[in-house]
């Protein structure tokens, strides 16, 4: 089936012509990356840990050197940084064109870029001196990666600044060391941060006040602002709804495509930008929405409540508190998992598997190009949607050609299935999971600790955070 294209033109493809043609190449694709980490997956101690992933290999992105085999459907260890070994102490990952792993030293280490480097390397600091540290959230999309400190700064890199993703205020085409987020206006710098998203071709974030902010596309209004801009360079602060005040009491974000999501402390979920296919949850047929809605609950019946967790790409993704998981958006190759091909504007909870009627205790899930991930509290990790490079991991004999609803991934080497998950990273056509338990991050102590959410979180997995860094697009650390 043809995917549906919408009739406006988005700032991607009016902007061609101000980049390189390399990068004009990588921009067909969509988007990359969804993490989501939990404490609750079950994990074994005396099992074998570190980074697993599967799906293409063009350029080293699943961290194993190339040997002719582009793609992997049975996951594999991604090497350690000495190209021995295995990569370990992890606390995140997050998928872009190449990979991204946060270790448990505040360090972001990336491997599988334009120079076919497989082996995982640390990322440069400010000006391209040191490396990157204090760092205790990730976010990643196609060319485009943000990082969290821990003193509430937010630092972009990447080769996507054609709308101003860099978030620098400037109109240079890129940067290949991180550059510090500005704040409103250009003045001063982005500060407070709890919470980051990246999308197709913007950027969210969340502040200690539970404000949001946003920069970069705008053609669809996926910034909030009440708006319908071609770009914004640098910060502004997301409406309320109905285009009054501001939005406020939020914990999370996530971005999509051209749409966003954000998460309200009480549990309810608010979505803005386009909705064409019926991204935004919202019940209607409303193309574009320039300013928050709340999503309303399944059947379009009152409003979808008690939600820990939000994910996006094509779809949007929500975790309940008691493990059932909710989806809305296009369903070309069975994305939302439904059992059907059905677009849905209104929430629709993933089925299934065998006799089960719905997926149930689902502890983190992913949102992937074409496809989606989850994982249960047995620390095992179910897939469904497109399979064009064996991105799932599954059987072909499970497959057909795209499974509808989830089935379980495979097992290292192609034995049995997949266990002792506690993260998973969807991207475009490759993955990443974390084997074992998550390693907690070490922070330095800080003069104004980050307050505590209080609303359930079932996604949380580092009790040593004060608060969630939203590590693209679910991940939540509390």
């Amino acid at each position: 089936m043809k995917r549906f294209q919408s009739p406006r033109t988005s700032c991607r493809r009016r902007n061609l012509s101000k980049i390189s043609r390399m990068a004009a190449m990588a921009l067909v694709i969509p988007m990359a990356t969804a993490c989501f980490q939990c404490r609750h997956a079950h994990t074994d101690e005396k099992a074998p840990s570190g980074v697993v992933a599967w799906g293409r290999n063009l350029s080293g992105e699943l961290g194993v050197e190339k040997d002719g085999t582009i793609k992997r459907k049975p996951p594999v260890w991604v090497v350690g940084s000495d190209k021995k070994g295995r990569f370990d102490n992890v606390a995140a990952v997050a998928v872009g064109f190449c990979s991204v792993a946060l270790r448990d030293d505040g360090t972001v280490w990336t491997w599988g870029d334009e120079s076919d480097r497989y082996w995982p390397v640390k990322v440069v600091g400010p000006g391209g001196e040191g490396c990157l540290t204090d760092i205790y959230g990730i976010a990643a999309c196609q060319n485009h990666y943000l990082a969290a400190r821990q003193d509430g700064t937010v630092w972009s890199w990447g080769y996507d600044n054609f709308a101003g993703m860099l978030g620098d205020g400037t109109q240079r085409l890129a940067s290949r060391i991180p550059v510090q987020v500005v704040g409103p206006g250009g003045t001063g710098h982005l500060e407070g941060i709890v919470a980051v998203a990246v999308g197709d071709s913007h950027c969210l974030a969340v502040r200690d006040d539970g404000t949001v902010w946003a920069w970069g596309c705008n053609c669809s209004g996926q910034l909030g602002d009440g708006t319908r801009s071609d770009e914004r360079r640098t910060p502004v602060q997301v409406v309320g709804p109905g285009g009054k005040g501001h939005l406020t009491d939020i914990t999370a974000v996530a971005a999509g495509n051209d749409h966003s999501l954000a998460l309200g402390k009480d549990g309810s979920v608010w979505a803005w930008g386009s909705n064409w296919v019926g991204e935004l949850g919202i019940g209607t047929e409303t193309r574009q929405c320039a300013a928050p809605s709340q999503v309303v609950g399944p059947g379009g019946k009152g409003h979808l409540t008690g939600i820990t967790a939000v994910a996006a790409w094509d779809i949007s993704m929500a975790l309940r508190k008691d493990g059932a998981l909710w989806v809305w958006g296009p369903n070309w190759k069975g994305e939302l998992g439904d059992g059907t091909t059905i677009q849905r504007s209104s929430p629709v909870r993933v089925a299934g598997a065998a006799s089960e009627a719905y997926l149930a205790n689902v502890v983190a899930m992913a949102a992937g190009f074409d496809h989606s991930l989850a994982v249960r509290q047995d620390g095992t990790v179910w897939v469904w949607g497109g399979d064009l490079p064996a991105q799932l991991g599954i059987e072909r004999k499970l497959k057909a050609h795209s499974p509808r609803v989830p089935v379980q991934m495979i097992g290292l080497g192609g034995a049995g299935c997949l266990k002792y998950v506690s993260a998973v990273a969807a991207g475009f056509r490759h993955h990443l999971a974390i084997v074992g338990p998550t390693s907690p991050i070490k922070l330095h102590a800080r003069s104004d600790p980050l307050p505590m959410d209080d609303h359930p979180a079932q996604d949380t997995t580092t009790p040593e955070l004060k608060k969630g860094i939203e590590v693209q697009r679910t991940t939540r650390f509390d």
